[in-house]
């Protein structure tokens, strides 16, 4: 994911970013958030069908505060905690 985060930074005209049932946890979440904050041009993210986000999710909605063009955000179908887990 680190390396992933370098090469997105580098992408500053990113303009949309959309992350469909993909393996992000809490950590890489905190990861990805960084680069985020760096996409002055990005419109639109979204992220679907993740579950046990926990405060990564936090991290990265916080940073997309400084996203100008921001337009969509799209954290549907996502979970904090992971609920096969919760008794």
């Amino acid at each position: 994911m680190k390396v992933l985060a370098k090469y997105l930074v580098n992408l500053k005209n990113v303009e949309e970013l959309v992350f469909d049932n993909c393996g992000l946890d809490q950590e890489k979440c905190k990861i990805l958030a960084d680069s985020l904050m760096r996409m002055k041009y990005l419109k639109i993210f979204e992220i679907h069908d993740v579950l046990n986000l926990g405060q990564g999710l936090a991290s990265m909605i916080y940073n997309l505060a400084f996203s100008p063009n921001l337009s969509k955000l799209d954290i549907s179908r996502c979970s904090i905690v992971n609920q096969n887990e919760v008794t």
